[in-house]
């Protein structure tokens, strides 16, 4: 896949969790001066993926973040999910509608934070419209992946609403990438994690 390509791909983000065991919304974590959502999206943009997709659920889309919100629209484009209890499926659903003539598609978890434009290349690279693409760490899947075209397709035509990305998945060919670093198995899902990723951040 060319680099020339990257006009064909977006980034879907997904802000749509209830952050229930941080008690705060994980993608309005700070490091420094910026969120973990714009980190994530700013990284993006630096690899030529213009304009990413940012699902968010519709609690936390209230003036109170009103001023990292108003940052954010300046280089992404925001979907409000209403209905967070659907699922992550759903979550992606919401923010595939938005895609305009993308062969290809990053699914990224706002709480999977780590990533750089390298690794952004390197899964571009292995790219096709059939599969999707996963980084790796010593023999273990990480975050994000990059779907095809035909993915796409399937997951917008997805009736099951309690089917899982896994699931879907699985009825395709993975293509691995070896990432060389732990960081893309890290995932914030306590105060623990958020306090180790902190120490090693800051």
């Amino acid at each position: 896949m060319k680099t020339s390509a990257k006009d064909n791909t977006s980034v879907i983000i997904l802000c749509g969790g209830n952050s229930e065991r941080m008690n705060f919304p994980k993608c309005f974590l700070s490091v420094g001066n910026k969120t973990l959502v714009e980190q994530i999206a700013e990284k993006y943009c630096h690899a030529q993926i213009d304009k990413p997709i940012i699902v968010l659920n519709s609690k936390f889309n209230t003036s109170k973040y009103a001023e990292i919100l108003d940052r954010l629209s300046k280089y992404t484009v925001k979907v409000v999910n209403t209905k967070p209890q659907n699922g992550r499926v759903f979550s992606i659903k919401l923010g595939l509608k938005k895609l305009k003539n993308k062969n290809f598609c990053f699914i990224h978890n706002v709480d999977n934070p780590n990533i750089c434009t390298t690794l952004i290349d390197n899964m571009l690279k292995n790219a096709d419209s059939n599969t999707y693409v996963s980084p790796v760490f010593n023999g273990k899947n990480g975050h994000p992946v990059l779907i095809g075209k035909k993915i796409i397709f399937e997951i917008l035509n997805a009736e099951d609403e309690k089917q899982t990305l896994r699931e879907i998945l699985s009825s395709f060919k993975k293509n691995d990438v070896d990432s060389g670093s732990l960081n893309v198995l890290e995932n914030i899902n306590t105060l623990q994690d958020w306090e180790s990723y902190l120490s090693k951040n800051n």
